[in-house]
C-alpha cells in the first residue's frame, strides 16, 4: 500500500479457485498466496494442477512452506523467504 498498490486480502481460509476467480474479476496484476506449512502445499497442488484454474495475474507465492524448487513445480514466482528480497521482487513485478 505505500507503494501505491490496490491491496486486498481475503483471508486464510480463501478456496485458492475463489482468489482467483477474484483476482480475474478485479483484473489483479498479482495474485500472491502465502503457504507456512506442508498441508498448504498440498491443497496448492491439487488446485493448480495441469488443468486446474490459472490467474491470468502473475502467481506468486511464499511462506514458510515454500521454496524455489515449489514455486516452480507450481509454475508461479516465488516470494524469497527474506522480506526484503520478496517486496524487491514485488515491485519490480509491478513495475514490469
Amino acid at each position: 500500500r505505500a507503494d501505491g498498490w490496490r491491496v486486498e486480502f481475503l483471508g486464510v481460509d480463501t478456496p485458492i479457485d475463489t482468489a482467483i476467480a477474484f483476482a480475474d474479476r478485479i483484473g489483479a496484476t498479482m495474485l500472491c498466496i502465502s503457504a507456512t506449512r506442508s498441508e498448504s502445499v498440498d491443497v496448492l497442488r491439487i488446485a493448480l494442477a495441469p488443468h486446474g484454474p490459472r490467474p491470468t495475474a502473475a502467481l506468486v507465492i511464499g511462506g514458510a512452506a515454500i521454496d524455489p524448487e515449489t514455486a516452480r513445480e507450481l509454475r508461479a514466482i516465488y516470494a524469497d523467504g527474506r522480506l526484503d528480497l520478496a517486496v524487491a521482487r514485488l515491485r519490480k513485478l509491478a513495475t514490469a
